[in-house]
């Protein structure tokens, strides 16, 4: 499937009639090396430190993890949020790189980071609701199921279009995770979220 052709083609299920044209992925198809080591947002070159960059993966505003074992076992023990990235996540949470059953970005790349994989963002598992639990709460202390499409391991509610102007919809949200840089918190601003 991320072969930069799509499975129904793979497996024969497409008509004669539609050719030898691949369906693009998305991923993997840069035309450069057969891996997705070089591609946006996943691979070991994507860790957490580089997605956050210096400024918000520190312990006095962003997120730090601790990771435990000897390589190449490494793993994540906690993960801990200060500053203004704990602000950030009092309003939306952070469901994809808090601790949780798919909310890892593991594994642990050769320098000791743990670094973004697909199922960092996306739970293949679920395609239209996300289940916030104690382990990867929203806003801070909420559990429940909220809204998601595309697998997206977080609330993520494109059909929320009001304009919301003392807050930000779940689709800005999920994606200032780790483009925190472009948060309403990173830039001294503090909004609820509309979920």
């Amino acid at each position: 499937m991320m072969q930069n052709w799509a499975y129904e083609e793979q497996i024969g299920a497409l008509p004669s009639s539609y050719g030898t044209q691949k369906i693009p992925t998305l991923l993997g198809a840069d035309g450069s090396l057969a891996s997705y080591n070089n591609d946006h947002p996943v691979g070991e070159l994507a860790s957490v430190d580089k997605a956050l960059g210096t400024g918000f993966y520190n312990t006095a505003n962003g997120l730090t993890y601790v990771i435990g074992g000897t390589a190449p076992n490494q793993t994540i023990t906690s993960v801990t949020a200060a500053g203004q990235y704990a602000t950030f996540m009092t309003s939306y949470g952070a469901p994809a790189l808090m601790k949780g059953t798919y909310a890892y970005p593991t594994p642990v790349n050769a320098t000791g980071l743990p670094y973004l994989v697909c199922t960092t963002c996306h739970n293949q598992h679920v395609m239209n609701i996300y289940a916030a639990s104690t382990n990867s709460p929203i806003a801070a202390t909420a559990t429940g199921t909220y809204a998601t499409y595309f697998f997206v391991n977080g609330p993520y509610n494109i059909n929320d279009v009001a304009v919301h102007p003392l807050s930000a919809n779940t689709t800005t949200q999920f994606c200032r995770q780790c483009h925190f840089g472009e948060s309403n918190e990173a830039n001294g601003g503090t909004l609820p979220t509309s979920f």
